[in-house]
């Protein structure tokens, strides 16, 4: 694949997340009107930051030399953003924020196993998976009083 190419791909994805950042930091409201920061100005920040450097990148990426880049591990590369994917949008539309972790966890922590895939590094994920949660919840649940 073209370094050009996947360059260019991943900062126009970017340039997006950058532009949606800063389409919904600039919609949220200020509850004391008279504070010059209120809960946007930082997002707003990082969004432009960001839309800033992703333009750097591209006039740099366009003066570079091309070159051919290999990817030996596309397959859990595109088996990772889809599971990113679906994570997002079950926890979006089940609002089940403990189950769709623990299940993202644990299809993570089996697909990068280097281990034999049998039932006891199933097992092991998920204990893992399950005290990942457990941190989770009781960092931001009962620590922090951060229901999620």
């Amino acid at each position: 694949m073209s370094y050009k190419l996947m360059s260019y791909t991943v900062l126009l994805g970017l340039i997006c997340i950058a532009v949606f950042g800063f389409i919904s930091s600039s919609r949220m409201t200020n509850p004391m009107s008279d504070q010059p920061i209120g809960p946007g100005y930082f997002p707003t920040a990082l969004s432009v930051i960001l839309f800033i450097l992703c333009i750097l990148s591209l006039i740099t990426t366009w003066k570079k030399e091309d070159q051919k880049i290999s990817l030996p591990n596309i397959k859990y590369i595109i088996l990772t953003i889809l599971g990113i994917g679906l994570y997002i949008l079950s926890w979006n539309i089940s609002e089940a924020f403990f189950i769709c972790t623990f299940v993202f966890l644990l299809f993570l922590l089996t697909l990068f196993s280097k281990q034999k895939f049998d039932g006891r590094t199933i097992w092991i994920n998920f204990i893992v998976s399950l005290g990942i949660l457990l941190f989770i919840y009781f960092l931001f649940d009962r620590l922090l009083n951060i229901s999620l």
